[in-house]
């Protein structure tokens, strides 16, 4: 009877140190829980690798067209203005050089009509060429007046390319009734997105 008793194991009573004993295991299946719960939103934020993915050297290829570096920019702008500079000078010299040598083509035709017939056709030409000449002269003498003021401005006012928008100014003020306008919209647009000073001074 005495080796079938059964004896009772220590009582949990408040206060005693068996109590503390449980503590590490509920700690441990704590962290269990978090790191389990941080995989799961690791696996959930995770983005997912496309199966078509493609070399990420042909992915910059593609990509290069888009950024481009500004020095191709500015190519091409200076490219522009060079064609600009150089049409213009081209349309002055043949211009002048039609004044000039104009009344000698004159002449020449005048040769293949009848004598009697000579000197009235000659006085027409000379009242159309006296006509057209002075106004193409006095036209290029405002595109150039108006295309020197538009730079002298905006050099004053800081804005970019002020030598460019004035060749252009003095190009389109060739363009008879519409060409001033345009080209005072254009240089207002340009003067506005600088400052609102400038855009009211041009």
């Amino acid at each position: 009877m005495g080796a079938d008793r059964v004896v009772p194991g220590p009582r949990a009573e408040p206060g005693s140190r068996l109590v503390p004993a449980a503590r590490p295991v509920q700690a441990r299946r704590r962290r269990r829980g978090d790191l389990l719960a941080h995989a799961r939103l690791l696996r959930r934020d995770r983005v997912p690798v496309r199966a078509d993915a493609r070399p990420p050297g042909e992915r910059v290829r593609e990509q290069a067209p888009r950024l481009r570096p500004r020095r191709h920019a500015r190519a091409s702008i200076a490219k522009g203005v060079i064609t600009i500079v150089v049409a213009t000078i081209t349309i002055a010299f043949m211009t002048f050089f039609m004044l000039l040598e104009g009344p000698v083509w004159v002449d020449r035709f005048y040769c293949l009509l009848p004598e009697s017939s000579q000197p009235r056709w000659r006085q027409v030409g000379f009242d159309i060429y006296r006509t057209v000449g002075g106004y193409v002269t006095g036209n290029l003498l405002i595109s150039l007046i108006a295309g020197g003021l538009t730079t002298v401005v905006l050099l004053i006012m800081g804005v970019p390319f002020a030598v460019a928008l004035g060749l252009i100014v003095a190009v389109l003020d060739l363009i008879p009734l519409a060409g001033a306008t345009i080209a005072a919209i254009l240089i207002g647009i340009v003067a506005f997105l600088h400052s609102i000073v400038a855009g009211v001074v041009v």
